[in-house]
């Protein structure tokens, strides 16, 4: 059986959680597995990177995305690292409009909540699968640290005292948590796949 097969409408699944967490990591092994997927474009300031999931980025200069945002044609803009991401109101229109399509997005916090208005809006709420991936910290540091260099880690660690999940109540997001241990992503999948025929 497809995965249409399970779901007789559109989903959208959100992967949120802290950097270095496994949120990329998971997305392309969904993109991967559910033949019936599709995952929805972003666009950002930043270079391309090896791991970036095919589709999930359009890489535009800062000029471009400014001028897209004073047209207000994004539902909303995240700043990174003195860079910018932002998701098109038309993309998000188009994935609820295409029936028989599981979406796949990885977001920060405040973009679930923005992601949640915009479908209730749209009478869309019950299609969304709120995923948060934890990982310990140790290894979440040594993650970034092979990603990103020294620079990242000391950055996250300064975060590192963070009660994620805690954060992630506060939200009101009906999560669902994945614990993403280091070697452990096929389990990881196989949970978030199970959770998601629910």
């Amino acid at each position: 059986a497809t995965f249409v097969g399970w779901y007789d409408s559109f989903m959208i699944i959100t992967l949120t959680g802290p950097m270095a967490s496994g949120k990329t990591s998971i997305a392309r092994r969904l993109s991967e597995e559910i033949p019936e997927s599709s995952v929805v474009l972003s666009l950002t300031t930043r270079t391309s990177r090896l791991t970036d999931v095919p589709g999930e980025y359009r890489y535009v200069t800062h000029e471009e995305f400014e001028d897209l945002n004073k047209q207000n044609l994004f539902e909303w803009v995240v700043p990174h690292k003195d860079q910018w991401y932002g998701t098109l109101k038309e993309t998000l229109q188009e994935a609820i409009s295409n029936p028989d399509r599981v979406w796949i997005m990885t977001l920060v916090l405040d973009a679930v909540t923005t992601m949640r208005t915009f479908l209730q809006k749209h009478d869309a709420l019950a299609h969304h699968k709120p995923f948060f991936i934890l990982v310990p910290d140790d290894e979440r540091l040594a993650r970034a640290k092979i990603r990103d260099g020294n620079d990242a880690v000391i950055k996250s660690g300064q975060a590192k005292e963070i009660n994620w999940s805690a954060w992630a109540d506060e939200t009101g997001v009906p999560f669902i948590r994945i614990e993403n241990r280091e070697g452990e992503l096929e389990r990881s999948v196989a949970e978030i796949r199970e959770a998601i025929k629910q």
